[in-house]
């Protein structure tokens, strides 16, 4: 039987909630955990993320082909929530399988949050079961579950509806020992001449269901995020069409043009909004070292479907301990506001 987490608690469990963690720690589990804590604590969060979740069952071989096994019956495999615990601190640790198997075995805090109590719980995870499970997750479930988590941030950072969101934009190498063309766009190009084809051969047969092509080319890359109305990226990304492309998806392109401007791109690019955000593009550096330095240096999974749903985990692990850290900043502010200003005795 799969279950994203068991509802029945054990003796001696306690309930995630209600986990403390250590508010003084600069290590990078604390942030990790308290991300996920905050998941599991916000009721809508929870809800969107745990039905994610029940979509990752495991499929086993039959005659017709792949078949998703019965939930229901069988023995008890890994709960998806630990999955998500142990796929989030893999990456977000930089770690490799060993490590993990190490501290879902010997952490005492990490194996509170996997539901297995302290004095009578002897639990413990092989190599190969880690293995097995956590090549699970798809790119498609990270993005899932990723969005909701950014939508948790935002919120935790009190971000009006109103105010719009604005990308910074850059390109970074992870490493591999993949040697298959992973550019993606070869994958925005391909989806283009398919809707394209589509679209002909729809005009051709007299079908009207493809009327909208143009539309949906364009709005491929960024409806996941329709509150974005401004991005920003440096002079390597420019070119004629690729200003013409972005101009079609957000209301603010900040993209610098290589060369002599002409009097019109002068003008656009001396524009009060265009110079505030072009200033604070290098910000995205700082986001792409965070990537690296937890888990995006390397890739360490194996095909192609390995390095996407590697570079999936990353960030979903990323953004999960940016909300912790965020929170944990919160908690600490608040009970500084609690005490009150130290005075010197006299």
């Amino acid at each position: 039987m799969r279950k994203v987490l068991e509802p029945q608690m054990e003796l001696g469990e306690l309930p995630i909630g209600m986990i403390e963690l250590d508010p003084r720690s600069r290590d990078d589990i604390p942030q990790i955990l308290r991300g996920l804590q905050h998941l599991y604590t916000t009721p809508e969060v929870r809800a969107e993320v745990f039905a994610i979740l029940e979509e990752l069952v495991p499929e086993r071989s039959t005659e017709t082909g792949p078949e998703k096994v019965d939930v229901e019956n069988g023995r008890p495999g890994m709960s998806q929530w630990n999955l998500l615990v142990l796929g989030v601190l893999r990456l977000g640790l930089n770690a490799d399988y060993d490590r993990i198997r190490e501290l879902a075995n010997e952490h005492k805090t990490i194996r509170q949050f996997l539901g297995h109590s302290g004095w009578d719980d002897d639990t413990s995870y092989g190599l190969q079961t880690l293995r097995d499970n956590l090549t699970r997750f798809t790119p498609e479930v990270l993005d899932r579950i990723n969005q909701v988590v950014v939508r948790a941030g935002h919120r935790a950072l009190k971000k009006s509806l109103e105010d719009g969101l604005v990308g910074r934009c850059d390109s970074f190498v992870v490493e591999t020992d993949v040697h298959y063309p992973t550019d993606t766009n070869l994958l925005l190009d391909a989806i283009r001449k398919v809707i394209g084809l589509s679209a002909e051969l729809a005009a051709a047969n007299d079908r009207t269901e493809w009327r909208q092509h143009a539309y949906h080319q364009r709005q491929f890359k960024q409806d996941r995020f329709p509150r974005l109305h401004a991005v920003s990226m440096d002079k390597g990304f420019h070119s004629p069409s690729n200003q013409t492309a972005l101009r079609q998806l957000v209301d603010t392109v900040v993209l610098p043009k290589k060369g002599r401007c002409n009097r019109a791109e002068a003008e656009r690019e001396a524009d009060p909004t265009f110079a505030a955000l072009r200033r604070t593009h290098a910000a995205v550096e700082s986001a792409i070292n965070a990537l690296e330095v937890h888990g995006l240096d390397r890739c360490r999974d194996h095909g192609i479907d390995g390095f996407r749903r590697y570079v999936g985990l990353a960030v979903l692990a990323r953004n999960i301990q940016h909300v912790g850290a965020i929170l944990r900043r919160q908690e600490r502010d608040a009970e500084k506001r609690r005490r009150g200003p130290y005075r010197k005795a006299a």
